[in-house]
């Protein structure tokens, strides 16, 4: 209901208020932005193809913040200035090597990540400039995560389980024979990504390499 509501403002550009039973006529313009593929959606039937094509009158593609690297600095710039206003805190901006943490970061969160990292930044310095002590653990030590690029490549909702391999245990085995958590098998930690609700962790026994 609600796209044939919209598509009939675009149209036809009437609508009536809820409740309402005049018509409103509207003279405006809409800039619409979305992070889902709308062609996949309306070849699965949860979007509507006659709204595609109305809004589809000039598209334009944005990049994810980590193909546009060099866009890095002048954000950096514009949100250090913002939340320092913001925060009331003066500060002169930002060192070079804490800059260059910032340009290697993938940003999976693009640029929305990125700002609050800096206003983050910004509310707990202790000097007047930030430098690469002000910068968050996850974006100093980001290459000892293990799939970080491929997850900011998709949605939270696309994102499967990421799993990475743990050191080999080996416990005593039990009395009375071998088990799952005895001498010969390794364990393999499974992290869900889920849009809703925190990650979950989980330990799954694999069989022993070489053994059944």
């Amino acid at each position: 209901q609600v796209q044939v509501r919209l598509l009939r403002v675009l149209q036809e550009q009437e609508f009536e208020r809820i409740g309402g039973t005049q018509t409103l006529r509207v003279d405006v313009r809409v800039i619409a932005a979305t992070n889902v593929e709308l062609k996949r959606e309306v070849a699965l039937g949860r979007f509507r193809v006659d709204l595609f094509y109305r809004l589809n009158v000039l598209p334009v593609q944005l990049p994810p913040l980590r193909e546009r690297r060099e866009d890095i600095p002048s954000l950096v710039d514009h949100f250090i200035q913002a939340a320092a206003c913001r925060n009331r805190r003066p500060l002169s901006g930002i060192e070079a090597e804490a800059l260059t943490h910032l340009q290697e970061y993938p940003w999976p969160g693009n640029i929305r990540q990125l700002e609050n990292t800096i206003e983050r930044m910004v509310v707990l310095a202790r000097r007047s400039g930030l430098g690469v002590g002000d910068l968050p653990a996850e974006v100093l030590r980001w290459r000892e995560e293990e799939n970080l690029e491929e997850l900011g490549a998709c949605s939270y909702r696309e994102a499967g389980p990421v799993r990475t391999a743990l050191p080999e245990r080996r416990p005593a085995p039990a009395p009375g024979g071998d088990h799952p958590g005895g001498r010969g098998y390794r364990y393999v930690a499974e992290k869900s990504v889920h849009q809703d609700g925190p990650s979950q962790h989980r330990l799954r026994p694999l069989p022993a390499l070489g053994g059944s």
